[in-house]
């Protein structure tokens, strides 16, 4: 059972790809509630990615997709997806409710991945939320620091800060990643973030969770 928590609309952003290395893509869709400022990256397979790509983009296909046709199922019968619920995030993975209401006024809710959830709201416009303590728990937020503002850091009594190399974040690679301190990807997290370079930021996201240190 999933926990209560106040839940807050999203809207999808774009579908993207991670590049860890050359034969080994992730894709990732990226929801974003921008009254909280928070991106939601959310790790999906190809063929999902490509429905909500193609949904996205409102892409005509030669046959209808899976996504398609459970659409047109759900048409002819006088059923409505009322909404998309992403409700749980548990060891890694992201659990939702797709709720639909038939002819008569009944509502079913149906347990399903949070990327099909996501490729039947966008073809059938329902709204999707998302828990709040999913949101806290795995989105991304760009914060401002002092540093940002003022272009410097003063530390009282502390020794300067060792130089790091210049990063390139269009360039950035998971390799380089995992070379940077916390602090560093929390920069980058935050400025890619503000260029919606949403790619890189996943990918920083994905690196900073992996050390226990995405909140």
């Amino acid at each position: 059972m999933s926990k209560k928590s106040k839940r807050l609309p999203v809207s999808v952003v774009e579908v993207t790809i991670i590049k860890t290395n050359e034969y080994n893509p992730h894709y990732v869709v990226i929801l974003v509630q921008p009254d909280e400022n928070i991106y939601l990256p959310i790790m999906i397979d190809a063929v999902v990615a490509y429905a909500i790509d193609v949904a996205l983009k409102k892409m005509a296909t030669a046959r209808p997709l899976t996504h398609d046709l459970l659409k047109n199922i759900l048409t002819e019968y006088n059923i409505t997806v009322k909404e998309v619920i992403i409700n749980d995030f548990k060891d890694s993975v992201f659990y939702a409710t797709v709720v639909c209401v038939d002819e008569n006024g009944e509502v079913k809710e149906f347990d399903s991945r949070a990327s099909d959830a996501i490729a039947i709201a966008l073809r059938t416009n329902a709204p999707i939320y998302v828990n709040k303590h999913v949101l806290d728990e795995a989105g991304m937020v760009a914060h401002v620091s002092a540093s940002t503002e003022s272009g410097t850091s003063k530390q009282k009594g502390r020794a300067p800060a060792p130089k790091t190399k210049s990063i390139t974040l269009e360039d950035l690679t998971a390799d380089d990643l995992k070379e940077l301190p916390d602090e560093k990807l929390k920069e980058l997290l935050d400025e890619a973030v503000k260029k919606e370079l949403y790619e890189i930021a996943a990918l920083i996201h994905e690196e900073l969770k992996r050390r226990g240190k995405s909140s």
